[in-house]
């Protein structure tokens, strides 16, 4: 047989396997743990810059300002260090909170060096 899982909510990848049922009466029970989709980091700022997205300290995706980074996520929720840097602007560092399947906003007001 071939199994499909879908998750009811967007935090879970789907799933498809092939069973082998086994002939009888007996109940047969069947385990699976779902992959987490990724998380989505978007950040909005004055000025394009260069955006570094990590988790527990290790950096796990890079990219630019106003583009969706995914972030691979390990659990259902997780916190993200999100640092943006961009020439002649003053450096940012601040955290996102991250559900897996889900977009997290952020807006920065980026400051010309003085």
């Amino acid at each position: 047989h071939r199994v499909r899982i879908v998750p009811a909510t967007e935090c879970c990848e789907v799933t498809a396997f092939t069973l082998e049922v086994t002939p009888g009466t007996s109940t047969q029970v069947v385990s699976r743990v779902l992959p987490f989709r990724p998380a989505r980091v978007y950040v909005a700022t004055t000025a394009p810059a260069d955006v570094t997205v990590s988790l527990r300290g290790q950096v796990v995706t890079r990219g630019r300002t106003r583009e969706f980074l995914r972030v691979p996520m390990s659990s259902l929720e997780d916190q993200a260090r999100i640092s943006v840097t961009a020439a002649g602007y003053e450096g940012y560092t601040g955290t996102a909170n991250l559900r897996a399947g889900e977009v997290a906003r952020t807006s920065v007001t980026l400051a010309p060096w003085q």
